[in-house]
């Protein structure tokens, strides 16, 4: 199989589902943890390595001001040709550039930003030492490196618990073993974990290095998401990314899922299987019935100071 520079956003994560979950979780009263946590200030440089649809960098363009500027860096060409179309309709392309680059190696000078940030980018890097040290070389001595991700917490209770769930998972892991391959090539979670970091900000010299996090918790049935908005919540992100997921199996493995094949079958049975429980969640909602399922793992920032040179 051909591996194209739109990999993630194809079979990992769609643009669709990584705006909706992080636009929940980077909520406005969150603004000063942040700023503090990744020395951020008003008219700061800033760098998202690993940047996806440019959710984060979006979020802070609210508080960041020129002549700050923000940019955004990813190696898949969909996330970075969509946070573009975002920042020019919101009207802040002029302070807010992204690019496609690799985290590795990144198409910056010396000491040009004064915050460099990353989001669930460490647990995928393939040499996780070195993307901190092109973080730490593109960021200004005195300034702030943060490695944030999601911790592997799991809850008993959560958005998808109903009859089918176990079901749709035991599907879900039979077809991602036909995309191993490609995971492997891209490293995805292989990387490593965010609370081993701490130790290698040491060993490259990074000073009051600061352990933090935050945790916003998603119920379906919360106040403050309108009925239209819990709709879309359940079909963009659980029914339409495995119609996209099973569409390109289809179109990326024809000998095995063939029509007749068994593979063909299991799928058609996963999609079913998930549309009719997209249904019964919209009927339950619009009948005002509620669940108060709760979902979300926290995130651990790992910050550390860039020393100044002698």
């Amino acid at each position: 199989m051909h591996v194209r520079d739109d990999f993630w956003s194809s079979w990992v994560q769609t643009i669709l589902v990584l705006e909706s979950s992080r636009s929940r979780r980077f909520r406005p009263e969150l603004k000063e943890p942040f700023f503090e946590y990744l020395g951020l200030f008003e008219y700061a440089r800033v760098l998202d390595v690993g940047c996806g649809p440019g959710t984060f960098a979006r979020y802070l363009a609210r508080y960041i001001k020129p002549p700050g500027l923000i940019w955004g860096i990813d190696r898949d060409r969909t996330f970075i040709e969509y946070a573009r179309r975002r920042a020019e309709k919101r009207g802040v392309s002029g302070y807010m550039k992204y690019a496609v680059a690799d985290a590795l190696a990144l198409p910056f000078d010396d000491g040009t930003f004064d915050s460099v940030t990353s989001y669930t980018l460490i647990e995928h890097a393939p040499n996780p030492e070195v993307l901190v040290r092109e973080m730490a070389r593109v960021c200004k001595p005195g300034g702030t490196i943060s490695v944030m991700a999601v911790l592997s917490v799991e809850s008993e209770h959560g958005l998808l618990r109903d009859p089918f769930d176990r079901r749709i998972e035991e599907l879900f892991r039979k077809f991602r073993k036909a995309i191993e391959p490609l995971e492997e090539a891209y490293h995805v979670g292989r990387g490593l974990p965010i609370e081993e970091i701490p130790r290698l900000f040491e060993r490259l010299s990074l000073v009051e290095i600061r352990i933090s996090g935050f945790y916003t918790p998603f119920c379906l049935d919360d106040a403050r998401y309108p009925l239209a908005e819990k709709e879309r919540i359940l079909r963009e992100e659980l029914t339409e990314p495995t119609e996209g997921f099973v569409s390109r199996l289809f179109e990326a493995f024809p000998e095995e899922f063939g029509e007749g094949s068994p593979a063909r079958a299991e799928a058609e049975e996963l999609l079913r299987l998930v549309r009719e429980r997209c249904e019964r969640r919209l009927h339950e909602l619009r009948s005002g019935v509620r669940r108060w399922t709760v979902e979300g793992r926290p995130s651990l920032i790992v910050s550390g100071r860039k020393g100044k040179a002698p």
